[in-house]
């Protein structure tokens, strides 16, 4: 894993705990995660929107807003 990989699973982690997320749940979110990045791959993260996420829910069952 690269370290600007290994920074963002860090700083998600932390955005986590400050949400009081607890620690048993992260791997979940970290999975769920890495599917939506694969689902949209060759798009960076900076460059995503709602759009993107709707698009990705509804692919995975969920109704369109």
């Amino acid at each position: 894993m690269s370290d600007t990989v290994s920074r963002l699973w860090d700083k998600y982690i932390e955005k986590l705990i400050t949400c009081g997320v607890k620690q048993r749940p992260h791997q979940w979110y970290i999975k769920h995660i890495e599917d939506y990045i694969k689902f949209h791959e060759g798009k960076r993260l900076r460059f995503h929107n709602a759009l993107d996420i709707e698009r990705y829910l509804i692919e995975k069952g969920g109704k369109p807003f």
